[in-house]
């Protein structure tokens, strides 16, 4: 969790609890394919009933078909010596989708260079931060709108 919050090294958190950096690799690559396993439940397709049921009443006015969101984040990785990779950046959204981005971007390894050797794990980092923020609370309340 202190790489996902904080996104400390693998050094620094190798000297935090006196461990080799292979071990921290070991354990966090551990965790991350075990804790994404585990918290695929908290990211739901909700059926189309449920989405217009909890749709707050500016949604229901303005996009009355809506079923999903779709947006972009990015995520800054460590370029590898050898190769020339640009990130684009693709979405230009709604305010509320952005707030639910804020909410990502607390978790540092969201919002800070990640290190080359866990772009691998990025599908599976962002799915954990996600199920995190959706165990927290509403985002968009109705006397807000």
């Amino acid at each position: 969790m202190m790489k996902l919050k904080l996104n400390l090294l693998q050094g620094d958190l190798a000297e935090r609890f006196s461990v080799s950096k292979g071990l921290v690799s070991k354990i966090f690559s551990y965790w991350i394919d075990t804790m994404e396993e585990h918290m695929r439940i908290y990211i739901p397709w909700l059926p189309r009933e449920t989405i217009w049921s909890t749709m707050p009443q500016c949604f229901r006015e303005k996009f009355s078909n809506t079923t999903c969101i779709i947006d972009c984040t990015e995520t800054t990785l460590q370029k590898p010596h050898n190769l020339d990779s640009r990130g684009e950046r693709i979405a230009n959204v709604r305010i509320h989708v952005e707030r639910v981005i804020r909410r990502l971007k607390v978790f540092r390894i969201m919002s800070q260079t990640v290190s080359i050797n866990l772009a691998h794990k990025m599908d599976k980092i962002l799915r954990i931060c996600a199920a995190l923020v959706n165990m927290q609370g509403e985002i968009i309340h109705e006397d807000a709108d």
